[in-house]
């Protein structure tokens, strides 16, 4: 019997300290540690995959006038801005006025080289 008062103890004391405003302040600041951490962890994948279209375009790169350079560099910031640019350009039939001929058709080439259309 003392046994279960000296259980209910302790959870009373844990429950008393886990409802602190400094405890919880802390557990929120360890949560959103966590959060980040996992975030960046899933982004991780299609950050590497966008490091290396850079890489395989950067001969295309150094090829372009600055402000296809910029484009260029636009582009490849997000998955999202690489799949955009593929659906409209590459599959559709829309003209780029900054990426053209065969340096549209070498780009069209390496993202499709990539994982970036499929899920990461």
């Amino acid at each position: 019997m003392v046994r279960v008062f000296v259980i209910l103890a302790k959870v009373a004391v844990l429950i008393l300290i886990l409802r602190m405003p400094a405890m919880q302040t802390m557990l929120q600041d360890a949560q959103r540690v966590a959060t980040d951490w996992l975030f960046a962890l899933n982004k991780l994948p299609e950050q590497q995959a966008l490091e290396d279209l850079k890489l395989t375009t950067s001969p295309l790169h150094a090829s372009m006038r600055p402000f296809q350079q910029h484009y260029l560099d636009e582009l490849l910031q997000s998955k999202d801005n690489v799949k955009h640019f593929y659906a409209y350009y590459c599959q559709g039939a829309d003209m780029n006025p900054y990426i053209y001929g065969s340096s549209k058709t070498y780009l069209c080439d390496e993202i499709s080289k990539t994982p970036l259309l499929t899920k990461l």
